[in-house]
């Protein structure tokens, strides 16, 4: 196998490591509805027809294409598993798409709770969700990012990837869009965004950016209304409900912030 284009990717040495350039295909993301094989000379053959293939803008993405479909795929390096990050039919942008696939030689996903370890687990089995809303200013919700297994993230930005850092378990690399995020999570249960840098050349970006459970618990529009030092306490314990006492020492009832 030679396939001197993709030397040096993370695509690249994915195959050179396994002796193999085909990748299983699974259009809704899960139940593998084809396959297709990188060939010498931006060569693809697949169960679908041949096409062709060549190195995205970024290490990490291959742009991938057959009869009339063209995708984007970003590759998940330590689990072997890709999702497409853009796709278009016939020139016109597939909406909704959670196409991914993976290379042959993977058995199974690790499932995203496992993956995820001890910190963000607790977080994630607490609220019972992967799901987080996404408040670019920090303060208004502007959209949902979702873990899923095998690294593959879904949200209302467009689908990518999320990794656990290795040597720091409270900083999961969420990459979608033009950059990546590297989100750390606090003890109330949400995360911050401690630092975002450009896919394409690392260039560091100003982050703002604040990740939410999608819990009844806390309610974003809420959150966007409070100031410190209210926010914070809310942020804190995930919850805009707090106790209440008429003579300040025994709960009496309860009051809770809405929008």
């Amino acid at each position: 196998m030679s396939l001197e284009a993709l030397s040096g990717s993370s695509w690249g040495r994915l195959c050179a490591e396994a002796g193999s350039a085909r990748f299983e295909w699974a259009q809704d993301g899960k139940i593998v509805s084809g396959w297709f094989e990188l060939q010498d000379n931006g060569v693809l053959t697949s169960s679908f027809g041949n096409g062709t293939w060549k190195q995205g803008a970024a290490e990490s993405t291959l742009e991938i294409s057959w009869g009339s479909l063209s995708s984007t795929c970003l590759l998940v390096a330590a689990s072997g598993r890709f999702v497409v990050e853009a796709q278009q039919e016939e020139m016109r942008r597939v909406t909704n798409c959670h196409a991914a696939g993976w290379h042959e030689s993977v058995k199974g996903a690790v499932p995203v709770l496992v993956a995820l370890g001890p910190v963000w687990s607790q977080v994630c089995k607490a609220n019972e969700t992967t799901c987080f809303q996404w408040l670019w200013d920090g303060k208004e919700a502007s959209g949902e990012v979702q873990m899923h297994d095998g690294g593959v993230l879904h949200t209302t930005f467009g689908n990518g990837t999320w990794e656990l850092r290795e040597n720091d378990s409270s900083v999961v690399d969420m990459v979608f869009g033009r950059s990546r995020h590297a989100c750390r999570l606090s003890m109330g249960g949400t995360f911050v965004v401690e630092e975002k840098t450009c896919r394409r050349n690392g260039a560091w970006r100003r982050a703002s950016e604040v990740g939410v459970p999608k819990s009844e618990k806390l309610m974003p529009s809420t959150l966007g209304m409070l100031r410190s030092p209210w926010k914070d306490a809310c942020l804190e314990h995930s919850s805009t409900r707090y106790a209440w006492s008429n003579d300040g020492n025994s709960p009496s009832g309860w009051v809770d912030l809405q929008a």
